[in-house]
């Protein structure tokens, strides 16, 4: 892989990454994915809902907590291309 790369991971509550280009990670932001634009529609109906029913925004944002973190996550990180060994 050549090119900036981002670790990355399927959801909050998921621990393994996997890399992927920086252009994959743009794309994927500026056009909302497959699955992650209907997710950010139930958060926000979700948020607003609660809203209607109690005006509490700390709330709203509990609410909609568990969708969240079904949201994908991104790391950025430097890796050195020499490591130095320990030995």
């Amino acid at each position: 892989m050549s090119g900036l790369t981002i670790s990355m991971v399927p959801c909050a509550t998921d621990i393994k990454t996997r890399d992927v280009g920086i252009q994959e990670l743009l794309n994927a932001i500026c056009n909302g994915g497959v699955r992650v634009k209907p997710l950010v529609s139930k958060i926000r109906q979700t948020i607003r809902r609660e809203l209607d029913k109690h005006g509490d925004y700390k709330k709203a944002k509990q609410a909609a907590g568990e969708l969240k973190k079904q949201l994908s996550a991104s790391c950025g990180l430097a890796r050195s291309r020499s490591a130095p060994t320990i030995s």
